[in-house]
């Protein structure tokens, strides 16, 4: 069997780029031959991972070749990452990995937002008939967006692949809800660790903090649904207790998120600290240096955290939203924090716990550690993508 991957690679600032790179070199054992396809830039993989690195700028033999390769398809949210995937993979029948159980954001944004809002209205159509139609032409009346909760935008991809690859039990759940007869398989996202092999102390001190410093981290895109406010309203609550603790927000900013009015609300803009992006290096000192991690996402859209899975990877107490696929992480490996009203006080006790370096919370960490190892050890998901690919064709 031949394979062609199709998706964002890095350079690309995208956990789903990371999560195909340290797939790659594994799934090549696998297949005859094995080709990226992506657009015109250059990816940063070792060379010897693929066959051919195709760029669909190029003139010449198409990448298909007739039906000789099976596409792989990288689908994710990320509408500037994913435009060509989406099209592709609507033209070229393969096996697609859903990183996202919602593309309404990605639909809305190579529609209305590209200046084509009757396409918008053909795509709820196809997802839910005249009453999708109805509805989407009644937002775009009022200027709103249709509801996340009814519209999905999962029709169109899972009917145009040969066979879907999810990453939880319950976004499997949400596709089959939506094409029963879709063929499925749940597969973990690939762990390996890129975390260098020196101690937490060191890290701080690498990173200008002293080996003393209690560090709390959030990672990723800094935004509202990764519920980081509520996290900072706790730590403002919480760190007049621990003098040497500090907060520390490392990733991307979602404009409009305006989280420094609030730390300097709070009054912790002394002990907080946002760097914004940073190169996978950096990042990967502070995942080493943080004492614990806030991971918490509501409202949840069907994805998974890969930044979760290196936070538990290198056994970081990790506070998690008690919702989704969250909900199927082992209680013995993170904290699950309610959605509701409890949310804020549940947030401060659970840090409290971390900080307090009680044995249940050392036991947690080596919870985790084993529960990467057993689900995410990448030889073990590229053979599981290999089986599901040789099933279904």
């Amino acid at each position: 069997m031949r394979v062609a991957c199709v998706g964002p690679l890095p350079p690309l600032r995208s956990g789903v780029a990371d999560c195909t790179a340290r797939l790659l070199p594994y799934l090549q054992s696998h297949f005859v031959s094995t080709r990226i396809i992506i657009p015109d830039y250059d990816p940063q993989i070792p060379s010897d991972v693929v066959d051919v690195i195709w760029r669909l700028d190029l003139r010449g033999r198409h990448w298909w070749e007739g039906g000789r390769y099976l596409p792989l398809y990288q689908m994710g949210n990320h509408s500037a990452f994913h435009n060509y995937v989406y099209d592709l993979l609507l033209q070229y029948p393969g096996i697609t990995v859903l990183h996202d159980g919602s593309l309404l954001p990605f639909i809305h944004a190579r529609t209305v937002e590209a200046g084509n809002p009757g396409a918008y209205v053909r795509e709820a159509a196809f997802e839910e008939g005249k009453m999708g139609a109805r509805r989407a032409l009644d937002a775009l009346h009022r200027g709103t967006a249709l509801d996340p909760d009814a519209f999905f935008m999962l029709r169109r991809v899972v009917k145009s692949s040969l066979g879907v690859i999810v990453h939880s039990q319950h976004l499997r759940y949400r596709v089959l809800e939506v094409v029963p007869e879709a063929e499925i398989a749940v597969v973990s996202l690939p762990y390996t660790r890129t975390c260098p092999g020196i101690s937490t102390e060191e890290a701080k001190q690498r990173l200008g903090y002293s080996a003393e410093t209690l560090l709390i981290g959030a990672f990723g895109y800094i935004a509202p649904q990764k519920r980081v406010d509520v996290a900072l309203r706790a730590f403002a609550q919480i760190c007049r207790d621990w003098p040497n603790a500090r907060f520390v927000g490392v990733g991307q900013e979602v404009p409009g998120y305006d989280l420094r009015t609030l730390v300097a609300e709070l009054g912790i803009a002394d002990v907080v600290d946002m760097p914004g992006y940073v190169s996978r290096e950096v990042f990967d000192l502070y995942l080493m240096a943080v004492d614990a991690a806030v991971n918490l996402r509501y409202p949840w859209s069907g994805e998974n955290s890969d930044t979760l899975l290196h936070l538990l990877g290198a056994g970081v107490p990790t506070l998690v939203s008690d919702v989704g696929a969250f909900q199927e992480l082992p209680d013995e490996a993170v904290f699950k924090i309610p959605i509701d009203e409890q949310e804020l006080d549940c947030v401060k006790q659970a840090l409290r716990e971390i900080l307090q370096k009680r044995e249940d919370v050392r036991h947690l960490s080596e919870v985790a550690q084993g529960f990467v190892r057993e689900t995410a050890d990448p030889v073990m998901v590229a053979r599981q993508y290999a089986a599901f690919m040789q099933r279904v064709i």
